[in-house]
């Protein structure tokens, strides 16, 4: 066999879509109580969507790292260029999770 069939690599999509929205929540509730203290301050509250908004960024960043990765694999590593492609979807997928996330905020 060439290499994991095409439903085991739909899994690592699903985790990063999942993992985004994880890591955003707890964004989110880190920033609620830091706007805790801003509204004792009189300070303006920080938003939620912006706070999924840089989860998503570092996801983008990932993207890139892969795609650099994805562009020095060699050709005869095929496990190895699965897993660059696998990683690829990993970063795609969270921020398309977040941006509907951002939408219905």
């Amino acid at each position: 066999q060439e290499g994991p069939t095409r439903r085991e690599s739909h899994i690592y999509t699903q985790v990063g879509g999942t993992l985004a929205g994880v890591l955003s929540d707890r964004h989110i509730r880190g920033a609620e109580a830091s706007n805790a203290a801003r509204v004792a301050d009189g300070q303006p509250l920080a938003g939620s969507v912006g706070r999924r908004v840089q989860v998503a960024m570092m996801y983008v960043v990932g993207v890139v790292g892969v795609l650099a990765a994805l562009k020095a694999v060699p050709p005869e590593a095929r496990w190895l260029q699965w897993l660059v492609v696998a990683a690829l979807g990993f970063c795609i997928y969270g921020p398309h999770v977040l941006i509907g996330l951002c939408g219905a905020e």
